[in-house]
């Protein structure tokens, strides 16, 4: 062997490699039934984090406390996704689930629910499954799992993975 050749357990070699790189590098190779169940188990290592409004989080760690909007973003954006300001305040943008069927949803897709005001949202949440979404709350309450209806309707679905 000449001195170009490297051993397989040559140290120079080895590479620590976190869980969440893995999740990233894996999540490009997954079925979208797999990305939708990664995106959803990153989002529920946060429950019980803090919320601040008007808070900005990267999506990654350590996490920095924010809104919920911030929070969504941040989860997606861990995975590649970029989801710009206007996917909350524009009606008609993202992938819209249309009509609105509560049946319909899929783990990972966006919950919004609305202001007074027609056309506008004042909360967004992550749909994770068996009738549960993963939010930012509130500053009292922060991130947590709660009931998918909170007797509030839901008045627009995206789902950014398809």
């Amino acid at each position: 062997m000449d001195s170009k050749t490297l051993k397989a357990n040559d140290k120079s070699m080895k590479k620590i490699v976190t869980k969440q790189e893995v999740q990233t590098v894996n999540i490009e190779t997954k079925t979208s039934e797999a990305k939708r169940e990664a995106v959803v188990n990153y989002a529920l290592q946060f429950v019980g984090k803090s919320y601040k409004l008007g808070g900005y989080w990267n999506g990654e760690n350590p996490y920095t406390p924010t809104d919920c909007a911030g929070f969504i973003q941040g989860v997606y954006k861990h995975f590649g996704y970029t989801l710009s300001k206007s996917y909350w305040l524009t009606p008609s943008s993202g992938n819209i689930v249309s009509p609105v069927n509560i049946n319909t949803l899929k783990k990972g897709d966006i919950i919004f629910y609305p202001k007074r005001r027609p056309g506008s949202y004042n909360h967004v949440a992550m749909y994770i499954g068996d009738g549960k979404k993963v939010h930012a709350s509130s500053p009292s309450a922060g991130v947590i799992v709660s009931n998918k209806y909170d007797n509030r309707p839901i008045t627009r679905v995206v789902r950014v993975i398809k």
